[in-house]
């Protein structure tokens, strides 16, 4: 168990100069972290070595291997797993197999794995802050990716509204930049866009729940003004009526949603 920051990517249609601006971006941004971030290195004493924790976010700068790493903050004392990013992007993305080889959107899944939060690509970071403050510089550099490759990339994990919208404002005033709101966190482009990639509205509704990242409530009225209505319905009575006490909720469900689609009707009489 542990809180989690995830940054899938679909690398096609990015260059690798675009690539390095942005691996430079990222590192103002960790520079200027109001808590001291560090990582760890192996530090050589006499004839003896040991592992420590320092500032320098940089490993084997000026090479092709030269990457940033962040385990933790100085400020707090407290750290958890290692992210780390390339400067290179063939050295990010090449693996054993070679390069990725990734078609279509990076928030498309197969069916069968549609409640999976994993997409069409690839786990930049995937590990664990455990919520400690340097969760909030990495959540920075993943807006600031999404920013940067809205269309091939997208933040997910343990991510509430607030703090995005804090760390949102903080990237664009310290890298002077506008910047877009994360896809997970904005219902009306979710589900315009997952909606776009399956035929059964169904699948386009599931998907926008595995992957939407704002309250219930929140997702429910996105649904019920961006989806067909009749979808959301079913969706959610098959949902609700698996629990014979959550019936009557699901009544009153639908009751709301044809009182609100009355509403919208004789509104466009007036």
């Amino acid at each position: 168990m542990g809180l989690f920051v995830h940054l899938y990517i679909n690398p096609k249609g990015i260059s690798p100069g675009e690539w390095e601006s942005v691996y430079q971006e990222s590192l103002t941004l960790l520079r200027a972290f109001p808590a001291p971030l560090m990582r760890i290195a192996r530090e050589e004493i006499g004839t003896t070595s040991r592992f420590a924790y320092i500032s320098d976010l940089v490993w084997d700068a000026d090479t092709q291997e030269e990457h940033w790493r962040v385990a933790g903050d100085s400020l707090s004392g407290r750290h958890a797993e290692d992210f780390r990013l390339f400067r290179h992007m063939e050295k990010q993305f090449t693996t054993s197999f070679g390069p990725p080889d990734i078609k279509g959107d990076v928030l498309w899944a197969p069916t069968d794995c549609i409640s999976y939060v994993d997409g069409n690509g690839i786990d930049l970071f995937g590990e664990k802050t455990q919520g400690y403050p340097y969760h909030l510089a990495i959540l920075a550099v993943a807006i600031l990716f999404e920013t940067r490759f809205p269309e091939q990339c997208y933040l997910f994990g343990d991510i509430e509204p607030v703090q995005a919208g804090h760390m949102c404002r903080w990237v664009s005033k310290t890298l002077n930049t506008l910047l877009v709101t994360p896809i997970c966190l904005d219902g009306q482009r979710l589900y315009r866009r997952i909606s776009a990639l399956y035929d059964d509205p169904r699948h386009a509704i599931e998907r926008f729940q595995t992957l939407f990242r704002g309250s219930d409530a929140e997702g429910f009225e996105s649904l019920l003004q961006y989806a067909e209505r009749q979808a959301v319905l079913d969706v959610f009575m098959k949902e609700l009526g698996r629990y014979s006490w959550l019936i009557v909720t699901a009544r009153v469900i639908s009751g709301v949603a044809s009182h609100i689609q009355v509403e919208e009707t004789e509104a466009l009489h007036v």
